[in-house]
């Protein structure tokens, strides 16, 4: 199990697995935009980046990982990818696990998708520690994320809930994931640069 615990947090630092991620996450966001079109269809184009969440942070990631492949990831990038995938690979483990423990069943999809967004927030937590940024790179990601609670909890834009009764608990959830990943950017990105003196890394 050590061996196993090592050579996963290795990763990070063998730019080898690039392709292997790279694939993986536009995979994931290719079946979360099949996921998510039915919502899509019937929202307004102009709110479609505040709809796929999950998709669009999958995306996101695949291009940090092109940065981090040749050392160019811009710091807004790798914000928006970290939290991103921190917050929405929880959000859905979160609510599937709400559901186990208020009785519902859990379908074989289901299961599939609560451990391949635990798989999304693991891979996001791997990179978090090599993830180097100015402030205002922390700055756009925390606000983007903020924004996106809004427009779904207040405007409605949220994804289709399984239950939708839980749609409060699962807003407060949202926005403390929101919390979480921005502090821990802040923690390891931002106050990492500072931290380490290497102010020629910190990418905004």
């Amino acid at each position: 199990m050590h061996q196993l615990v090592g050579w996963v947090l290795s990763i990070p630092r063998n730019r080898a697995w690039a392709p292997w991620l790279i694939a993986a996450n536009l995979v994931g966001a290719i079946y979360g935009i099949y996921w998510y079109w039915p919502q899509l269809v019937t929202t307004p184009w102009w709110f479609w980046p505040l709809v796929p969440d999950s998709p669009l942070s999958n995306l996101l990631f695949a291009l940090f990982l092109v940065g981090w492949y040749y050392r160019r990831a811009p710091g807004w990038l790798s914000a928006l990818a970290v939290v991103g995938m921190i917050k929405y690979g929880g959000w859905t483990v979160l609510i599937f696990t709400q559901m186990y423990v208020a009785g519902y069943s859990l379908s074989p999809l289901d299961l599939w998708l609560m451990l391949s967004h635990l798989a999304m927030m693991v891979e996001a937590l791997l990179f978090l520690g090599h993830v180097r940024l100015a402030p205002q790179a922390w700055a756009v990601a925390t606000g983007w994320y903020l924004i996106n609670d809004f427009f779904d909890y207040v405007v409605g834009l949220h994804p289709t809930l399984p239950v939708p009764a839980f749609v409060s608990s699962v807003a407060m959830m949202s926005v403390v994931l929101t919390v979480v990943g921005s502090l821990l950017l802040w923690q390891t990105g931002v106050r990492g640069c500072k931290r380490y003196g290497v102010q020629t890394s910190c990418q905004c």
